[in-house]
């Protein structure tokens, strides 16, 4: 399944959410059941905020499980495993 994005406006900054939805419920396949939330450098966001603004976006339930943090330049992503 192609990967999914939306972008959208929080606290005047621009968000971009990314997501791939699973495929298969019996088969794990890496990058599947994943969201990244990609957000300014210089805004700070607790885990609540990142879960809460990614089941916005995707629709799915999200998991407070942090898969992946990463700083490059002026952003930041967050990866957290969602199920849908």
């Amino acid at each position: 399944m192609a990967e999914r994005s939306r972008i959208f406006d929080y606290r005047g900054q621009e968000i971009t959410v990314s997501w791939t939805p699973r495929t298969s419920d019996l088969v794990i396949i890496p990058g599947e059941g994943e969201a990244t939330l990609t957000h300014p450098a210089d805004m700070a966001l607790d885990t609540a905020e990142v879960q809460s603004l990614m089941s916005q976006a995707t629709g799915c339930n999200v998991r407070k499980d942090v898969i992946g943090f990463r700083k490059s330049g002026d952003k930041d992503t967050i990866t957290l495993p969602v199920d849908c």
